[in-house]
């Protein structure tokens, strides 16, 4: 149903991905933030970008170190058909060129074709829902859409550390600081597990700066 999806819709770009046991990842997963591709993908949250979500797909903030490499890239030449990414295979160099990757599901069907990465539905969904909370135009909408996946996230053993648990605990600790009166007190609480579990996420290092 995947693969079906994927030929009907050339509109999708493909991740990289290699088995857990490589050394160097065996596919290089090229995400374009030219500002073409980052419009089109949050025309309304200039935070908010495809990388955040692919990373998001990971149950642990380190666990596609090895396996898959995600990185930014500069124009990929299809700026009509963004969001763009290239995908390209270490050991032989081959390329392949996806466009129109807009959401969560999209990214994580092609990390299962392309990388043999399945993402776990949770994260999925949690990745759904970060992304509708950053265009959210309210602190209290941005709060509760991401509420939900905090508890869920952190009942969970295999996603308590993984970078989609840091990155709504970082949104709804600067949507706790944007009410009136400020929760202080829960955006510190917060922002400071966020960077905990992911020391790299330099959004909630700022609202941990703002919040002390």
């Amino acid at each position: 149903l995947v693969s079906a999806y994927l030929i009907a819709n050339s509109s999708i770009l493909a991740f990289s991905g290699t088995s857990s046991s490589a050394s160097s990842p065996q596919h290089i997963v090229k995400i374009c933030q030219n500002k073409d591709c980052r419009k089109r993908f949050s025309p309304r949250a200039p935070d908010g970008s495809l990388v955040d979500v692919v990373w998001d797909l990971f149950p642990s903030s380190s666990d596609n170190t090895n396996s898959i490499a995600v990185e930014s890239s500069g124009c990929l030449s299809q700026c009509g058909k963004g969001p763009n990414v290239c995908v390209v295979e270490a050991d032989s160099g081959k390329e392949r060129l996806f466009f129109g990757v807009d959401s969560a599901s999209t990214a994580a069907a092609i990390l299962d074709v392309s990388c043999d990465y399945d993402p776990p539905v949770d994260l999925i969904l949690a990745a759904d829902k970060i992304s509708k909370a950053q265009i959210a135009s309210g602190s209290t909408e941005k709060e509760s859409l991401v509420a939900p996946v905090i508890e869920n996230l952190s009942s969970n053993e295999d996603y308590s550390s993984s970078r989609a648990l840091s990155h709504a605990l970082t949104i709804r600790a600067d949507a706790r600081l944007d009410i009136f009166p400020p929760n202080v007190d829960g955006a510190l609480e917060d922002s400071r597990r966020a960077t905990a579990m992911d020391p790299l996420n330099g959004r909630a290092w700022r609202v941990l700066a703002d919040a002390e």
